[in-house]
Order: C-alpha cells, then sequence, then structure tokens
C-alpha cells in the first residue's frame, strides 16, 4: 500500500509532505511501514494521489502544487519505491487527479487548467511517455476512474458540478472520445468518484469547500453503454459543520 501525505493540516504546522509504503498482511489488514521508504516532496506541493499498477510492479504519483508533476516508480522487492521519471504538465500549471487502464500500460491525467486530459503510456519498466492532450468541456477536472473492461473513463469537474463519460475501449485507450457531458442535480461541486463492484452505480461526492452549506453524495445509474443519469436527490452526508471529506470507498454488501 502506498499512503500519500499531504502536510496541509493547518494545526500540525511544519511536517514535510511525502508518500510512504506499507505492507499489508491479508489475513489481519495489519498494515507494517516499509523501512526507508518515505519520499519527501518539496513544502506546500500537495501530493493529491497514488495508485498502483495493475500488475502491482508501479506506483504512479501525482502531485498537484510545487511543481505539479506526475511521476512513475518502480516498487521494489521489498516495497521501496524506486524513481522511474516525471513529467510535468504540457499545458497549465498543475495535474489533479488521475486513473490507470485497467488493461492498457495508458495513464490519464486531469488538468485543472486549462481543461485537459494528460494521456501517458508506460512502458515493461514503467517509465512514462507522452500520448495525447484530450479536451474537457467541464470547469476544473478533478478526479477520474475507469470500469474494469477498460471501455469507459469518467472524470468529475469540481467548478462546473459535472460529470463526462470517454469512450476508451480498442485503439481509443490512447485517444478517449467524449460520449456524455452530464450535469449533477444540485449537491455543490463534483469531486471524488467511484464505481461500485457491480458498475451500475457511480458515487460522486458533491463538496462544498467552506464546509458551511453541507457536503453531498451522488447516486448515478450507469446504463450498459456506459452512459449515466441521477433519478433520486443527492443524500447530504452527515458530518459536522466545517468537515469536507475528501476520500470515497464503495464495496459490496
Amino acid at each position: 500500500m502506498v499512503v500519500v501525505n499531504q502536510a496541509d493540516d493547518p494545526n500540525q504546522p511544519g511536517q514535510t509532505p511525502n508518500v510512504t509504503a506499507f505492507r499489508v498482511d491479508e489475513a489481519t489488514g495489519t498494515l507494517t511501514p516499509v523501512g526507508n521508504s518515505t519520499l519527501d516532496y518539496p513544502d506546500g506541493s500537495l501530493p493529491a494521489q497514488a495508485l498502483i499498477s495493475p500488475s502491482g510492479r508501479f506506483a504512479f504519483v501525482v502531485q498537484f502544487q510545487g511543481g505539479g508533476n506526475f511521476c512513475s516508480y518502480a516498487i521494489g522487492a521489498v516495497g521501496k519505491l524506486i524513481l522511474n521519471n516525471c513529467f510535468g504538465p504540457s499545458v497549465g500549471t498543475s495535474f489533479l487527479g488521475a486513473a490507470l487502464h485497467p488493461k492498457k500500460r495508458a495513464a490519464y491525467v486531469g488538468m485543472p487548467t486549462p481543461g485537459f486530459i494528460s494521456v501517458f503510456n508506460y512502458n515493461p519498466g514503467g517509465g512514462l511517455s507522452f500520448a495525447k492532450l484530450v479536451g474537457n468541456n467541464g470547469s476544473l477536472i478533478s478526479f477520474m476512474t475507469t470500469n474494469k473492461l477498460g471501455t469507459r473513463l469518467y472524470t468529475s469537474e469540481t467548478g462546473s458540478n459535472t460529470v463526462t463519460v470517454y469512450d476508451i475501449s480498442g485503439a481509443k485507450f490512447n485517444d478517449p472520445s467524449q460520449l456524455q457531458f452530464f450535469s449533477l442535480t444540485g449537491g455543490e461541486a463534483a469531486a471524488n468518484i467511484k464505481l461500485d463492484p457491480t458498475e451500475k452505480f457511480l458515487y460522486v461526492l458533491g463538496l462544498n469547500a467552506s464546509g458551511t452549506t453541507g457536503n453531498f453524495l451522488h447516486v448515478l445509474n450507469v446504463a450498459t453503454d456506459g452512459s449515466l443519469t441521477e433519478t433520486q436527490p443527492a443524500l447530504k452526508l452527515p458530518i459536522h459543520a466545517g468537515e469536507i471529506p475528501m476520500g470515497l470507498a464503495v464495496v459490496k454488501r
């Protein structure tokens, strides 16, 4: 397991952003830190997300600020992260949100401004190469996910409170094609997104950055072609004022 520490808590000043690897006991779930696996990032860089490749051999880290790099690491035999290479955004100043293709060696990384997806390929050793820029009609693209077959890519756009559906099937894994630009019904700004295990529903966090007007959970219906509909009101999350949830996980009961 690779854990991202943004070190952005105002109540704990002076901390250093980093990523750290842990061993996971599959029987008990116990986490054990991997010695000397912590990689520090520049102060204020806000590393935003860590992804593990389908093969389990590579880790990819999105750095939101402080240079805005997207980096590839090989996962060593003892769990340490070994840098392959990094890319900065080809347009704009930052990356935010990423997803890996489940079948191909491809990565999709959002650039909130001016609003593009960077498509990267990675070779058998994990080294990244830039492939293509893909447009996004929303404002402030933020989070992403794919379906298990690797035919659909979903992105959320915080500024426009929208979700975009892309076709990444076949050769389109390197050239995503927009299928739907979907506006959410109320519920603040679209952020983290996750498909449920059946892939019949897409869950979307609708956040209020100030924590003053409430945070919501949208439940979107996913059709067989991957398109979305919203047939029920967003659920207001029962949390304290001022709290802003960011993580989202979906499990099957």
